[in-house]
Formats: C-alpha cells, structure tokens, sequence
C-alpha cells in the first residue's frame, strides 16, 4: 500500500473540521447528549466561521442555511435514545399509516414473492400489527423513540425495497451518516472476480505503487462485510445493485440526483478500521452530519417536541440531496468524462462523440436523471425550461450523431434513478418516434380507492385530486376512460385473492399540453412537442443500454418499453463478485410515485365545487378525514410519507392469467462487466467495454450470457446462483415474528 493512501484519513479532516469527542471529554459531569450535540455543532460553526444565511422558508425546504456539523455519531445516537417513547402518538402514527398502505401497489405481492424475486417478503399491514402488538406490551419492548423508529423505518423504508414506498420521520432525518471510508470493487480485466480495494487508490498507476487489496473492515471479510451493510439498504429490490450502492463511481459522482447508501443510519460506530492484504491497517474517523437547528435543544425531550411533532426547523427529507445538488459547478464537465457535444445546464443529459478509434462509429447519450426541476437556476427558472433544454440536447445530439456518421448508440443510465414522464416520452419518441409509450400499468383495487372514485370524480376532476391523476391515463386502445368505474373494474388478478384495477397507459397527449403549458403559463399553444423525424434514427440491434442497476422508476420504464418493445439490449456493470446474470434494472420497476401528504390535508370543504361528500361506510375511514390527527404537515410528526400508485407490465401482455409486475420479475441483462481501474477513472473505457461486448465479440463475465462463448446473446433467465445469501432477518413484518 502506498502511503499516499495514509492521506485519505488526513483529508476528511481538512474538508469536515475536527469534531469534539465526547469520549475524551474533560469534565466528568453527566452532560445530556443532545446539549452535547448542541455545544459540539456551535464550537464547529465558531472555529470554521460559518454563519447561517438568511433565506425563506422555501430556499430552507430546498437547501439548509448551514453546512451540517460533523459529530461522533455515537453520540448522535445517544441523543436520539434520550428520547423518551410517546407511546399514545406511536401508536396514532400506526394507525394513520394503516389505511394509507392499501395504495401501495405491491403490498399483496411482497406477502408472497414470486420466485426470481430477490429479496425477502414482508407482511407490511402484519408489520404494524407486530409493531402495535410491541408497544401494547404490559412490560414495554421499546425503551425509547429511536427504538420504535427503528422498527418503523425498517419496516416501511427498508424491507419494501422500493424507493417509492418511503415513511421518514424528522427525528430520523437530523443527522446523516456517510462513511468517510470508501471502497471500489476492481476486476483486473472485467470478467474476472473482482477484489475489494480503498477507493483512494484509482489513481495508484500515476502514482507509482501497486494496491494491496482490502482484507477486512472492522475485522470483517471485507466482501461479507459490504454484503451485509448493502442489505440494509432499501433503495433497490436487486443485490447487485445494492451492493454497487456501496461505492462511489465517475456516474454516481456526475448524477443530478443521487441517493448514497446509508445503511448505517440505525448503527454505525465512532471509528471504521481497515486492513489490507499486505498488513497495512487505517482507522477512519465515522461522523455524523447535523442536519437540523439544535441551538434550542438541550434534552430528549426538547428534541421531541422541536422535532418529533413536526412543528420544529427540521429537514425536510430530501434536504441533503438537494444541498450536493445546488452545490455543484454546473459550469464544470464530469469528473472522468470527456468534453460532452452538447448538455442540459443541470446536467442530467449530455452528448458524447468520443475521437478514438473503437468509436469511429458510436455516439453516447449520457441520461443520469428523468428529473427537470432542479440545477443551478432552481429559485428563477420556470420548469418549462428544463423539460425543453431536455428535449433540444436530447433531439440535437441524435442529429450531431448522424451527420458524423455514428451508426450505434449507447445510452449511458448508469445512477438514473428516475425523473418525469415529459422527459420519458421525449427520450424515448426520439429514439422511436409515435404516440404511444408502449407500457401497461394498473393500480391495486381496495375500498378506499373505490369510495373515493365512487364520490370524488365529475368527469373532468380526478379522485382525490394528486392522488389518482385520472386524465394521465387511457385505455390500452387508446381511448379515454368514460367513468371511474370503467378504469376500476375491479379486475380479479387470477389464482389470488386481490383485485386490481383495469390496465391502462399513460395519456401522452395530456401530458404534452401541460409541457406547452409549462413553456407558456399564459398560452396553453406554447412550445410545441413534436420530434423532428418520423423514422427511428439507429436500428434496435444499435442502441445498447448500459446500467450498473441503479435504473430506477422513469428510468425503469424506459428502458423496459426500449427491451420488451425494440429488444435494445442491456450490459450490466458491476455487482457482487458472482460468475453469473446480474439485472440491469435494480431499483423501483412501478409507476409514479405519490406523497400522502396530500390525502389527511384534504378536508371536507376542498372536495370539487358540485360534489357532496357522503358519509364513511362500510367501516373504513376515507383517508380524507383521520378524526384526532393533524395530518403529515404541521403536528404530524413531521414525516414524509409516498407509495407507488401502479404496478408496470409489459405491453401486449393479457394480464390474465395472474401476471407477476415488472418490480417481482427477475429480468437479467443480456451481458455483464465488472469495474477495472481504467473503468474506476475513465468512463470511456466503460463506454468501449460495453460497445466491444456488444458490437466486436467482446467477453462477457462467465456465466452471465446465454451464449458458451461468453459472448452476448439473448437474456438469461433466472438462475439460484443469483439468490442474495444475506437478509435483514426478524422482524416486524417478517412471517414468524410476534
């Protein structure tokens, strides 16, 4: 190892400021952790001058008014333990989470997985029996908050594995927990099992030494390790692109939004050791990152009432995101990347015409993010803008690309983790020009969607407003819907018990007036949304999609219409050192994503003018009306709460006969490639790998095509060797667990 690698542990210093330990602390006075969280992030600010900006409370929902504070996360833990259990609002947080499961799409199918999927099951709605069933405990399971927390957002945020599918609380939102010691997993030629090394030596050839690989973290194998800290992470439904989360690459580095894994969050410790191969062993500095204004907290229970009902200056949950994400040089170009042709400002889609010779004849679209709203501009421009800067690099590109006689596209979707559907339908007409956006859905039938259609939908308005968006969708024929009850069915899902609704598309046409709208408020016949050619621009056979399984939600459903449709096929990259498949879609399949927050908001007096809102009945409550609760804004524990509304099929399939959606099925790519280090520092070697394995008879990873040459062919079908050997284990929603 060479020493340069010792420099990694000294730079975290640098960057972060040297936060307070508490363990050494002078004084032998009982301090309470959360004033010690308060005391150690005001030392911070005052050593490194940092004074908190003024901004309005919507800059504050987008981006925090200060740098977090770093601390030893064990105290952070501490103070989040030092929160005393409200066991009467936990459980009125369970029972205004029940009726709101029942919109989640896959809650039947997660009961009972079918084979190829690859995580385990959980019984959500028998998850919050066994969390109720804990705090009704005469002797108490949970001696905290955190505890109860605990088992919700595992429960809710983990075991779905959707990222559609999400229950975060304040309380849990305050601190961040990144590792400061990072990895990379390196195959020495990109089909052979890769090693595990730091990620501070990608650059070790310009440097002169040979890297030893990673032996253990904290005393562990370091691949078993990584394995069991990926499974703790909710984010995807597929192992490999879990354990891909683990790492940090040139496409996570470049995407506009971009998740890192956290898995920490319930346990990570003050320090992480690591020791590689040739005996040399580092000890990292753990931190947690505060995130929220503790400057008037001083106990547990000050933290809850700031906190814990909603009301105080917490984050919001997608506040750390945004604040990497506003903090960017969109000026600059991608770390690892050459100068792009052509790119949007905020970075999501960039044109590459690589001058090498393995290139003479392919273009790369680079489309990290479906997203249009945010970049550098986020507070003054409409987002219009963004949906049309989409559109003109994507369609400019593709002409570029002709005229300099590029005949094979890659499409580059590495850390997409999805976006809007504008952005959807102008990728995909330009690739193959139409009106249709060739993928069926339906939504999960049960009382209160029945009783909200039943009540709330005149024709024009669609049942509870944002949560059933009515006129975006239509029949597979293309026609409108006449009536609620013409889309609800219900629909008897074969063999099963469950009922869902009929299967529809997306309505494009609506959805290209609102883009006009966007572009022109005022003037519903603004930009007009036509891709300038009617024929396909590249052939199916040469248009190549490459993924590291981090393809998500819009993106999903783009690359599933561009391989089910088109047959465009797909090179997986990375994932667990396995001679075998691996899915190129790892994240959510479903369709969109909807924040309950609305539904409890809704009162008796918003319903549309003209409609009279009947009674409850049948003995559910509606989710218009909790009666007791304040809803998920102001006193509602300041939690974010979303669902996925729809299930995604394939188009042309019946959906007679039970079909499984897209989210359970087990769909390899039809070949996969480990990292290198060119690969770890070049995104163009990524780009010539994948081109040479689908185009110039390149290698494969053993095991992971259908053909014996390890060349790429058609798409394996499941295999036990793909299975994940590590799982969450017991549970609240697990079968077996009280």
């Amino acid at each position: 190892m060479h020493p340069t690698t010792i420099a990694a542990v000294a730079v975290l210093s640098v960057c972060f400021g040297a936060p307070l330990d508490a363990r050494h602390a002078e004084t032998q006075e009982y301090e309470e952790p959360c004033k010690q969280v308060r005391n150690h992030v005001a030392k911070w600010m005052s050593e490194n001058n940092i004074v908190p900006k003024d901004s309005t409370e919507f800059e504050q929902a987008i981006i925090p008014a200060a740098p977090a504070a770093p601390i030893p996360p064990s105290i952070a833990f501490e103070c989040l333990k030092s929160v005393p259990l409200y066991k009467d609002t936990a459980l009125g947080q369970l029972n205004f989470l029940r009726p709101l499961f029942e919109w989640q799409s896959t809650l039947d199918d997660l009961r009972e997985p079918p084979e190829g999927y690859l995580s385990e099951g959980v019984d959500l709605l028998g998850g919050l029996d066994n969390i109720t069933a804990k705090l009704q405990e005469a002797q108490g399971s949970y001696k905290n908050e955190f505890e109860f927390l605990a088992d919700l957002y595992t429960l809710t945020s983990v075991r779905p594995r959707d990222l559609h599918f999400r229950y975060t609380s304040s309380l849990f939102d305050l601190f961040s927990f990144p590792r400061p010691a990072r990895f990379v997993s390196i195959s020495t030629d990109g089909i052979s099992e890769p090693k595990i090394y730091l990620h501070a030596d990608v650059n070790h050839a310009e440097r002169r030494y040979t890297p030893s690989p990673v032996l253990t973290i904290d005393g562990i194998p370091a691949l078993e390790f990584l394995q069991k800290e990926s499974v703790k992470d909710g984010g995807c439904h597929d192992p490999d692109a879990r354990f891909n989360r683990q790492f940090p690459s040139l496409a996570n580095d470049a995407a506009l939004v971009y998740t890192p894994s956290e898995p920490a969050a319930l346990d990570l410790r003050d320090t992480t050791t690591v020791e590689c191969q040739n005996g040399t062993k580092f000890e990292f500095s753990n931190f947690a990152f505060v995130r929220g204004n503790f400057s008037n907290i001083t106990t547990g229970v000050d933290l809850y009432n700031d906190f814990g009902r909603g009301n105080g200056t917490g984050p919001r949950t997608s506040e750390a995101g945004n604040y990497v994400l506003l903090a960017k040089n969109y000026t600059s170009h991608f770390v690892g990347y050459p100068i792009p042709t052509n790119r949007t400002k905020n970075g999501n889609v960039a044109g590459f015409l690589p001058n090498k010779p393995e290139f003479s004849d392919v273009a790369v679209l680079v489309v990290n993010s479906f997203q249009g709203i945010l970049g550098p501009d986020t507070f003054v421009t409409p987002p219009g803008v963004y949906f049309q800067e989409f559109f003109n690099v994507t369609t400019d590109f593709i002409r570029a690309a002709k005229a300099a006689n590029r005949s094979k596209l890659i499409l580059d979707v590495q850390g997409n983790s999805g976006g809007l559907v504008y952005n959807i339908a102008t990728l995909y007409f330009a690739l193959f020009p139409g009106s249709t956006l060739p993928q069926l859905s339906r939504a999960r039938s049960h009382p209160q969607f029945a009783w909200l259609g039943a009540h709330l939908w005149n024709g024009t308005t669609s049942p509870a407003a944002g949560v059933w968006p009515l006129n975006n969708f239509i029949r597979p024929d293309h026609h409108p819907w006449t009536s609620f009850a013409d889309l609800y069915g219900p629909h008897p899902d074969t063999g099963t018990p469950h009922e869902y609704t009929n299967p529809s598309i997306f309505n494009v046409t609506n959805y290209t007036q609102l883009f006009a709208a966007y572009q022109d408020p005022l003037n519903a016949n603004g930009a007009q949304y036509t891709i300038p050619w009617t024929e396909p621009p590249f052939a199916p056979e040469d248009i190549l999609i490459v993924s590291d399984g981090q393809c998500g939600s819009a993106c999903a459903m783009t690359v599933s219409m561009l391989t089910h449709v088109h047959g465009v096929r797909t090179v997986a990259l990375g994932g667990r050192p396995l001679l075998a498949p691996m899915q190129a879609l790892g994240q959510t399949k479903g369709g969109p994503v909807i924040n309950f927050a609305g539904m409890p908001e809704v009162d008796r007096g918003a319903v549309p003018e003209g409609l009279v809102l009947p009674p409850p009945a049948d003995g559910f409550k509606p989710p218009l009306r909790v009666p007791g609760l304040e809803g998920v804004r102001g006193l509602g524990w300041g939690v974010t709460v979303s669902f996925n509304v729809v299930n995604m099929f394939p188009w042309g399939e019946e959906m007679e006969e039970g079909e499984v959606p897209l989210q359970m099925r087990y769909e390899a790519a039809n070949c996969k490639l480990f990292f290198t280090w060119d690969m770890a520092r070049d995104i163009t070697a990524v780009w010539g790998a994948a081109a040479a394995a689908a185009w110039q008879g390149g290698q494969c990873v053993p095991g992971s095509t259908t053909n014996e040459e390890g060349t790429m062919g058609g798409i394996p079908g499941y295999t036990e060797k793909v299975a994940d050997q590590y799982k969450l284990g017991d549970g609240p929603g697990v079968f077996g667990s009280d």
